[in-house]
């Protein structure tokens, strides 16, 4: 169950950028400038012998994770980790916002790729 959030919090930081740890390949990576991520769902109706739909599936998920990344970062932590074939090469990527008195959030994204 999520912490309700105290009005006014006085007594701490408010979760903010400096808050996410990003781990790619479970090493930490510092050289970002943003993190972003979205799951959309594709649900289809489903009819019967009637016009109106009787009902809809659970669907399919996707999935997607940006991260805005400095260029010396970039080149010294993916070409130097992944060699040559870098952008083909999947790894797991690991968000972790944290900060004293609220609840901890972790996305995992899996079989990440440079696109």
């Amino acid at each position: 169950m999520a912490t309700p959030i105290r009005y006014p919090d006085t007594t701490g930081f408010r979760a903010g950028f400096q808050s996410v740890i990003l781990k790619i390949d479970n090493q930490e990576f510092v050289g970002f400038t943003a993190v972003d991520g979205e799951r959309t769902r594709e649900r289809t109706l489903v009819y019967g012998a009637n016009a109106d739909p009787i009902g809809k599936t659970r669907g399919k998920n996707t999935y997607k994770m940006s991260v805005g990344v400095y260029i010396a970062e970039f080149n010294n932590f993916m070409i130097q980790h992944f060699g040559a074939g870098w952008g083909d090469q999947p790894f797991n990527a690991e968000v972790t916002v944290n900060e004293n008195g609220y609840d901890t959030q972790q996305y995992l994204g899996i079989g990440c790729t440079v696109d």
